[in-house]
Order: C-alpha cells, then sequence, then structure tokens
C-alpha cells in the first residue's frame, strides 16, 4: 500500500510560529504534544546527527503523545516554520473520525521503524 499523501495540517488556523534554528523540543524532556508541519522544515536530531528532516504535511513527536515517554529525539526548525500542536484529545478525536489520518500516523511510525533498523 502507498503512503497516504495528504496535508492534513494546510489549512489549520491555530498554528504555532517557530524562528530557524529554534528548539521544538529536546531529547529527554516528557511529551505533551505531537506536530503536524504546515509550512517550514524541522530537523530531527539524535545527539549531534540530524537523522531526518522533516517537510509541510509530516508529523513528528507522535511517539511520547502515545505512550507518555520521554522524548526520543531533539526538533529543531530549520526553516522559519508554522507547526500545527496535537494533544492527546486532539489526537483521539483526529484518528477516531478520520480513519485515514490514523492510518497516516501508523504508515509514518512504520516507515521510521524500518529507516532506524536498516542504520543498524
Amino acid at each position: 500500500m502507498a503512503k497516504i499523501n495528504i496535508n492534513f495540517f494546510e489549512n489549520e488556523t491555530k498554528v504555532k510560529p517557530f524562528a530557524a534554528g529554534e528548539t521544538i523540543f529536546s531529547l529527554g524532556e516528557i511529551g505533551e504534544v505531537m506536530y503536524g508541519i504546515q509550512s517550514g522544515s524541522v530537523a530531527v536530531h539524535y545527539e549531534d546527527e540530524v537523522i531526518r528532516v522533516l517537510e509541510p504535511g509530516d508529523i513528528f513527536g507522535e511517539m511520547s503523545i502515545a505512550d507518555k515517554c520521554p522524548r526520543s529525539a531533539t526538533a529543531i526548525a530549520k526553516t522559519d516554520c508554522n507547526l500545527v500542536e496535537i494533544d492527546s484529545a486532539t489526537f483521539l478525536f483526529k484518528i477516531q473520525h478520520h480513519p485515514t489520518f490514523a492510518l497516516f500516523v501508523l504508515q509514518t511510525v512504520i516507515e521510521r521503524l524500518r529507516d532506524q533498523t536498516l542504520r543498524r
């Protein structure tokens, strides 16, 4: 099955701006929200390595919202960007009422797990 290629965030009006170089969250922090990228790009770092660069339509921070464990990476705005914050209640609403969003999140997690497995 091909990955869903929909920008679920392009029409959101409640966005949080981040300037290029600004830290969005850091490794080890407790995460209470995940993010969807409306515009701009975000670099995800593990220690000193950039492990992925995310673009509009991508999500990040989904692991902490699902399991309430500390963040496993640091996210830094690579460019000026607008992000949509998704808290637990909004996440549950979206996956219950928009099955396509639930499938998109699942596909994203699987893709990243496979990528990480291949790096070993």
